[in-house]
Parts: structure tokens; sequence; C-alpha cells
């Protein structure tokens, strides 16, 4: 990112890159940190949505948060 350009910021909180350990872009210039997925996963066990999903989308979800390969035994 050159000088001048704002600094990503996630969507939810607006924490920007710098305040935060990792900061997943999405489509059309939307970030999410890793506190405001942690809250979104809280949100989605209350609903008792979080264990349907598959095991696949979790892995991939760890892996982004840095949590390691993603792989079988994870």
């Amino acid at each position: 990112m050159s000088e001048g350009q704002p600094k990503a910021q996630c969507s939810f909180c607006g924490k920007s890159q710098d305040e935060v350990s990792a900061l997943i872009s999405g489509q059309q210039g939307a970030h999410v940190c890793e506190e405001c997925v942690v809250v979104c996963i809280d949100v989605l066990k209350q609903e008792g949505v979080w264990p349907s999903l598959p095991v696949r989308a979790y892995r991939t979800l760890r892996y982004r948060l840095g949590g390691g390969r993603p792989t079988k035994s994870n």
C-alpha cells in the first residue's frame, strides 16, 4: 500500500490493520478482523448454526486466522 492511501480497516468494528493481528479481505473492499470473526462464531454458536458448518469451511477459517495449514486432522 503506497503512502497517502488509507489503510484497510475492519468493516465491522472499524479497527485498522495496525490494530489487529489478522485482517481478512473480502469482496468490494470489505474486511473482517480476527476479533470480529470470534464474535461472529459466538453468535453462530448461540443460534445453533455453527456445528452445521462444513468441516472444510472451519478448516479454511482456522488456516486464514493463522491456525496452521488446513489438514484432515485439524
